[in-house]
């Protein structure tokens, strides 16, 4: 007689798929990678995708409630041993003043046939209410370590970005032919038209 042991063991990376660089008004796409690491087959896999000041959800696969992003439809089935993967797109805020944007997303919830709990992570919708959830890069892409004995939550992973901001102003003037019209001899009044262009991403003030 012999016991086999299952185990049921999803693990997520997240990571940028569109090129830079980004300024406000940019989309921005990432890729979620979801891992079935253990024995058994997992069905219903969702996905929170934690929305930072700056992105603004620009996906009609997702739904944003409450600063949280979900899956309009969970993944329905990975097999033990596969990967399967689906992405976000956001819009960078035009009005954003932040150059770096980190974004988190952590599988939420799974099944599977024996109602087994993953071994190594504890699947949520609440960000960084775990132990090793934490508000930095450290563990970025970690998928191999145990989230219930000190290591990396690895069902809970960031993205991080560049935001560029540019300040540039630029002038054209043209005479106001409409206002004064030509031609002109010595002692006539000519008006000019200033137009000011701000052509960067942030706001001007005091021109």
């Amino acid at each position: 007689e012999i016991s086999i042991e299952q185990v049921f063991d999803l693990a997520l990376r997240k990571t940028v798929l569109t090129a830079g660089p980004f300024t406000p008004g940019s989309n921005v796409t990432f890729r979620i990678t979801l891992f079935n690491q253990g024995t058994l087959d997992a069905t219903g896999i969702q996905v929170s995708d934690y929305i930072p000041a700056g992105l603004i959800l620009s996906d009609a696969g997702w739904i944003a409630a409450g600063g949280v992003a979900t899956l309009n439809t969970p993944v329905p089935f990975l097999a033990a041993g596969a990967t399967t993967q689906v992405e976000i797109t956001f819009t960078i805020d035009d009005n954003y003043l932040g150059t770096v944007i980190r974004n988190w997303a952590e599988i939420s919830s799974a099944s599977n046939v024996l109602n087994l709990p993953d071994v190594d992570s504890t699947p949520d919708g609440t960000n960084f209410n775990q132990p090793d959830e934490t508000n930095d890069m450290d563990d970025d892409d970690v998928i191999n370590e145990d989230g219930k004995n000190g290591g990396d939550e690895d069902d809970h992973d960031p993205a991080q970005i560049s935001v560029v901001q540019i300040f540039d102003l630029a002038l054209r003037k043209t005479v106001n032919t409409t206002a004064t019209p030509g031609p002109y001899s010595p002692g006539d009044d000519v008006t000019f038209t200033i137009e000011v262009f701000n052509q960067g991403s942030v706001s001007a003030t005091n021109i």
